[in-house]
């Protein structure tokens, strides 16, 4: 009885642990997502701003 009890405490400790684990690797990749987002943003804000400033060193 003892042991039967000692198991099913254990089985519900590790099966506790891999729901847990599981869904760090999701925010993982939606923290990775968010910052790969943000990178394409300020490469095109950067890109447009030079653009900008090409333009009016050639007017002057």
């Amino acid at each position: 009885m003892r042991y039967l009890k000692r198991c099913q405490k254990f089985a519900q400790r590790k099966q506790s642990k891999s729901k847990k684990y599981h869904s760090f690797p999701k925010a993982k990749q939606e923290r990775k997502l968010h910052v790969k987002v943000a990178n394409i943003r300020q490469d095109y804000l950067h890109k447009e701003s030079t653009k900008l400033v090409k333009n009016i060193l050639l007017l002057l």
